[in-house]
C-alpha cells in the first residue's frame, strides 16, 4: 500500500466512524462496527437475509450468533425490519426502516 492508498482508506475509515457516532447520538443508542457494517451491508444489497449476511466475505470472521445478536438488536431498536419473502415463507428479507440514512459528512 501506497501513501495515497493509505489516505484514502484513512479518510473513509474515519468518515465510516463519525457517521456511526453520529447516528449513535441522533438514535439515542451504541452502534457496534458490526451494527453499522450490516446496516451499510442491508443499505447496498437487495433482498438481504441473515444467512446472506453470514456467507458474504467481509463478515467471515464473525460467528453466526454475533451476526444474528446484531440483527435482532437492530429489529428492537427499529432500524432494521423483517418481513417474510413473497416467493419463500421460511426466509426473513430484511430492510432499513429509517427513510433518511444519508451521510452528513
Amino acid at each position: 500500500m501506497n501513501k495515497r492508498q493509505g489516505k484514502f482508506l484513512w479518510l473513509n475509515l474515519n468518515r465510516a466512524k463519525n457517521y456511526q457516532n453520529d447516528l449513535s447520538i441522533e438514535y439515542g443508542f451504541k452502534l457496534l462496527d458490526i451494527d453499522m457494517a450490516i446496516i451499510i451491508f442491508t443499505a447496498d444489497h437487495m433482498r438481504v437475509t441473515i444467512s446472506k449476511i453470514e456467507q458474504t466475505k467481509y463478515f467471515r470472521g464473525y460467528a453466526f450468533s454475533t451476526i444474528k445478536r446484531s440483527v435482532d438488536r437492530l429489529i428492537k431498536q427499529k432500524v432494521l425490519k423483517q418481513t417474510k419473502d413473497t416467493i419463500d415463507a421460511r426466509k426473513r428479507i430484511l430492510s432499513l426502516t429509517l427513510e433518511d440514512w444519508s451521510c452528513k459528512s
